[in-house]
């Protein structure tokens, strides 16, 4: 059967660049996520919208097949618009639906079609309790097959038994390819896994073995996310010495650790150039505590800049603060250093 013509008028008439940049603009799951919840439908829209315009005309699969696969992406689910998160049967039912997801854009991209395998660079999962053992094993398989994977956001490891499922799944696996790593503490079995991963952000308080295995086995490391349940006055020197060429550092504002005492110690650091202080979903700005929050900001914002005058200045590298602040969408505000 021939196949039919292609469509080069109306929609698909327009530039390959007016396309992709405005389907950027579709909502995904974040990287890094700080949390382990399930998202809601609406973090859908990515991976969906693209789905459906690969699926119209010919014309548009071309350009966006592609881009479809860059992502597998399982972190969210139609089911919490339609039933409280608290019922149970609706938890296993999620549970379910999202490990039979994953399952599925797996075969799609290493069976179906094993070209498409090629084009995969973010794997954005969070792993259910449903066949956990057989699915994380899956997803290790598959890990291996994805030459151009950067980017690995595996949360949900924090389950009864998960370090140990997680240690007998990786074990003996290597992804010299990925570059980006977020994983709760209990997932550090990872790590091992990642010997050139350059960014790596924990989710949730840190495990002795979570930076024990990091600075083993991660030595390339030059972007770390430190959670809210870390000590940030225990950590900070030892990451120094462990992490010399430690160029960004983020840290959970609401952390009551850091201090502007502990925040002088970055000075450690002869290479950092960029901090990040990070609001998670949980802290709200309330009129009542507004004069506080901007106090404190600017506490700790002058600490900063007072470690980054004694941290030697590399030619072309700007020294930066950057605040998130999480509401609906992230805002980040930009601090120069240099002019303080």
């Amino acid at each position: 059967m021939r196949a039919g013509p292609v469509n080069t008028r109306g929609f698909p008439s327009l530039p390959v660049e007016l396309l992709l940049e405005v389907t950027s603009h579709l909502l995904r799951g974040p990287i890094p996520s700080y949390t382990e919840s399930v998202y809601r439908a609406r973090y859908l829209a990515h991976h969906d919208t693209l789905r459906s315009l690969s699926q119209t005309c010919r014309s548009l699969r071309s350009i966006f097949l592609p881009h479809v696969w860059r992502r597998i992406e399982v972190c969210a689910s139609k089911r919490l618009d339609d039933r409280p998160e608290s019922n149970r049967k609706a938890s296993k039912r999620i549970s379910k639906e999202m490990a039979t997801e994953l399952v599925r854009q797996l075969e799609i991209v290493t069976i179906r079609d094993p070209t498409l395998a090629q084009y995969v660079q973010v794997v954005n999962v969070n792993l259910q309790t449903f066949c956990y053992d057989t699915v994380l094993a899956e997803l290790a398989r598959c890990l291996t097959l994805f030459p151009n994977l950067r980017t690995l956001q595996l949360l949900g490891l924090a389950m009864r038994e998960g370090m140990i499922i997680t240690h007998k799944v990786f074990k003996g696996l290597t992804f010299p390819q990925i570059r980006i790593l977020v994983v709760p503490s209990a997932g550090y079995r990872v790590l091992r896994a990642c010997p050139n991963v350059k960014d790596v952000t924990c989710i949730g308080g840190c495990l002795p073995e979570f930076w024990k295995t990091l600075f083993a086995h991660c030595p390339n490391v030059v972007s770390l996310g430190t959670p809210g349940g870390t000590d940030c006055a225990q950590v900070i020197n030892v990451i120094a010495q462990q992490l010399p060429n430690l160029e960004k550092i983020t840290f959970d504002m609401p952390n009551q650790t850091l201090t502007p005492e502990t925040i002088s110690n970055l000075s450690a650091f002869k290479r950092l150039h960029t901090v990040c202080f990070c609001f998670n979903k949980k802290y709200h700005l309330k009129p009542h505590n507004t004069d506080w929050y901007k106090a404190d900001l600017m506490r700790k914002r002058r600490a900063v800049m007072a470690a980054f005058q004694n941290i030697p200045q590399r030619d072309g590298i700007q020294k930066r603060l950057i605040v998130k602040k999480h509401k609906h969408r992230s805002e980040v505000y930009m601090f120069d250093a240099t002019l303080y």
